[in-house]
């Protein structure tokens, strides 16, 4: 019903306005929405330019079993993030995340069952990133060509990972499926850095976790 007035005892009265009811929305597909919509606001941008001025980069060390856990995320990740680019890429109308998102997320979430919609949902937001970055280049007459990905990266963000207020260690999620609240996560020692003990007030919400050729583990918090 819209908002009008109708008369009692010659004064009028508003009438309230009613509103459909709509349908629940996957939490993780939400979230995701949320964050795509924050960044229509801040305008498009690379995957570069995504970066926060506070981006701290620190080893973490995991246990052997928390490295047992972590590490099939890996070629998921990269996986999913290397066929949402390649789509954007092949396809010019998908100029913004939710134009990715709408396409591809029930395909890759059918594809890979195992991985958290949330991680599946990171990786389109990463790719989408890379393909802005390589548009614009490309509008100003410089040379690009389709993206590979070829590192190891988990992306992270406020939902699959918690910090410890003093960022001594950080609980990341994994593959593992969970029935409570922080089950499924692995928890990894952080290294000292000097920025992240300026930053105590601060609150990350997202991370870049990588591994180099030495099997060593890296996290950028941002």
């Amino acid at each position: 019903m819209s908002q009008g007035f109708t008369t009692t005892g010659g004064k009028k009265a508003k009438v309230a306005k009613l509103h459909p009811l709509k349908p629940a929305k996957d939490p993780a597909v939400k979230a995701a929405e949320k964050l795509a919509k924050s960044d229509a606001q801040r305008g498009k941008h690379s995957a570069h330019d995504a970066v926060q001025t506070r981006a701290v980069k620190t080893e973490i060390f995991l246990s052997d079993e928390g490295a047992a856990k972590i590490v099939p995320l890996f070629p998921l990740a990269t996986t999913v993030k290397q066929t949402a680019a390649d789509y954007a890429w092949d396809h010019p109308h998908v100029k913004r995340y939710e134009d990715l998102h709408n396409a591809m997320y029930d395909t890759l979430r059918a594809d890979h069952p195992t991985l958290p919609s949330q991680f599946v949902c990171a990786s389109e937001r990463l790719a989408m990133g890379t393909i802005q970055g390589l548009r614009k280049r490309e509008s100003e007459g410089r040379n690009v060509s389709a993206p590979a990905y070829t590192a190891d990266e988990i992306p992270y963000d406020a939902r699959t990972m918690k910090i410890a207020h003093n960022f001594k260690s950080a609980a990341f999620s994994t593959i593992e499926k969970s029935r409570k609240p922080g089950e499924g996560r692995i928890t990894a020692r952080i290294r000292d850095h000097k920025q992240l003990k300026r930053y105590r007030s601060w609150k990350c919400t997202s991370a870049m976790v990588t591994r180099d050729r030495d099997g060593r583990y890296w996290a950028t918090f941002h």
